[in-house]
């Protein structure tokens, strides 16, 4: 049987009341005190309807040792990052038998099952940001991989130096993974999670810290100074524009919030990624070219996508030409429609232009036109986010 563990106790497996095996955390007296056992007590019952915090079953004191009980887990972030690397490599782990399937396709590029553990740990922290919490240990440690029937879920867990939102202390958690204003002993934000979420995030993705290896990682830290080699790692679009702004500060705050790293399209489905670019074509149509939506998009993308047929396949671009499209390949609204024409007409394709998108519409010009989705998003983001054509693109 699998015994998991954690970092601040040693975990024993036992029988809670007459038929419930659970782990029982042995809580090290010296680096968990008697208030942080209860608060992390406390935050767990809090949360106990939380589908990614761990599920508190009941605290036992025995012999001067306190003993947390919780939902069982199989490892933790850190044993699974580290699984796949050797899984990359083809080296057998004993995880093998617990996770099913590829969490990266190769550094850099996380699979479909480590992208939707990320998004469980990014909505457990939305979860207590909504309660003014934050989490303050927050690491790959305090990640638990936990399995229910066949799917595989994160949960956060460690919460005994949580506190409320603007609490300042020095008694911080593991020293790897502190945001700035912990580094410096400054007044704490829902932006110290947000600048440890996207360290995490990026260790899940690279198995590298993005601010480089224990020894000059704090001093990284405070220069803002990101270890430029390692940085070049990611290879997901999406991701890099969502750790960029999850690490970036603006006079000492995240320019975006956890509800907005929730809804982030790197978390979006084939379906979901498809539907805003139509439907932002759809709204980008109907507008003056003298809109500030439409502005901000040229000078946004615009240079990246003059002459945009020659970054698609020529036989499909003939082939839109032919079924009576007019574009200009030098306008980033003209690419937007067609698009949205490809979108629309794929079925009724003969079957050698349908072959040319065989992956999926959306997949073919994320290969081809790789930052145009967030480009888009961006602009949309800043000036269309009130609008109800995209509140459900923005709003959890």
């Amino acid at each position: 049987m699998t015994i998991p563990h954690r970092r601040d106790g040693v975990v024993f497996m036992g029988i809670l009341g007459t038929y419930r095996l659970v782990p029982a955390v042995r809580l090290n007296p010296s680096l968990s005190s008697e208030d942080e056992i209860e608060n992390e007590r406390k935050l767990l019952c809090e949360s106990d309807t939380h589908a990614n915090i761990i599920r508190y079953y009941g605290l036992k004191k025995v012999d001067n040792f306190s003993y947390l009980c919780l939902e069982r887990w199989v490892c933790c972030l850190d044993d699974l990052t580290r699984f796949a690397k050797k899984k990359l490599q083809e080296e057998p782990d004993s995880l093998d038998e617990i996770i099913d399937g590829q969490l990266w396709t190769e550094i850099g590029i996380p699979a479909p099952l480590m992208i939707q553990l990320m998004r469980n740990v990014v909505s457990a922290v939305n979860h207590l940001h909504s309660k003014q919490i934050i989490h303050r240990n927050l690491t790959p440690e305090n990640v638990l991989i936990c399995k229910e029937g066949k799917k595989i879920v994160a949960k956060l867990s460690g919460l005994g130096k949580s506190a409320e939102i603007g609490f300042t202390s020095k008694n911080f958690g593991d020293a790897n993974w502190r945001a700035p204003e912990q580094l410096k002993n400054s007044k704490e934000s829902d932006s110290t999670n947000l600048f440890q979420l996207g360290c995490i995030l990026f260790y899940a993705f690279t198995g590298h810290h993005p601010y480089g290896d224990e020894k000059v990682r704090g001093n990284n830290i405070r220069q803002s100074s990101r270890v430029k080699v390692i940085t070049s790692l990611l290879k997901n679009c999406e991701a890099a524009c969502l750790i960029a702004n999850l690490l970036e500060r603006n006079q000492g705050s995240c320019s975006i919030t956890a509800s907005d790293a929730v809804q982030h399209p790197f978390f979006w489905d084939s379906d979901r990624r498809r539907n805003f670019l139509r439907d932002s074509t759809e709204y980008i149509m109907n507008l003056d070219a003298s809109a500030q939506v439409i502005k901000d998009l040229h000078a946004r993308v615009g240079w990246n996508y003059a002459g945009w047929n020659k970054l698609l396949d020529a036989d499909l671009v003939s082939h839109m030409v032919a079924m009576g499209g007019n574009y200009n390949y030098n306008y980033v609204k003209d690419l937007l429609r067609f698009i949205r024409n490809v979108i629309s007409h794929y079925r009724e394709f003969p079957s050698e232009i349908q072959a040319i998108v065989s992956d999926g519409v959306e997949q073919y010009f994320a290969l081809k036109l790789e930052r145009l989705l967030m480009d888009v998003y961006t602009a949309i983001s800043k000036n269309c986010k009130g609008n109800a054509t995209f509140r459900a693109y923005f709003l959890p």
